[in-house]
């Protein structure tokens, strides 16, 4: 037999843990998710609910942001190095609760003073959500 075949083994990418996650209001910033260290020479890329988000982020040596997440779902991210891949552990889920309903507040008025005062009230009201009252903010 004539000429030869080179085989390289590669190592696989150190797994690291995801961070992040958590609840947040409609309309905010979202949730940091990111992984609690890198390597230099790897690719991580995000992924939520298994469909990738955005581009694969080069690893610096160093935990890594993957940036703030602003639509619900379970993250997971998945490094890169040449043809070897491996899933980090652990995920991150991003949950967004819904703003409460705005109601109209009701009473106030004229009265003498010395007086009961007058009642100051809400047109309705959501079960779960806790409502204060405030005077000039």
């Amino acid at each position: 037999m004539r000429g030869s075949a080179t085989v390289t083994v590669n190592a696989q990418p150190t797994a690291f843990a995801v961070t992040g996650g958590g609840r947040y209001c409609a309309g905010g910033t979202g949730v940091p998710v990111g992984l609690s260290g890198s390597q230099t020479g790897v690719n991580y890329q995000l992924k939520r609910d298994g469909a990738n988000v955005g581009s694969a982020v080069a690893g610096t040596g160093n935990a890594l942001s993957l940036g703030n997440q602003t639509t619900a779902g379970t993250y997971t991210v998945e490094a890169s190095a040449g043809n070897c891949a491996t899933v980090m552990t652990g995920s991150a889920t991003v949950t967004v609760n819904a703003l409460p309903t705005a109601f109209g507040v009701t009473g106030g008025g004229n009265y003498c003073a010395g007086g009961l005062g007058v009642a100051v009230g809400l047109s309705g009201s959501e079960s779960g959500v806790n409502y204060q009252l405030q005077r000039d903010g």
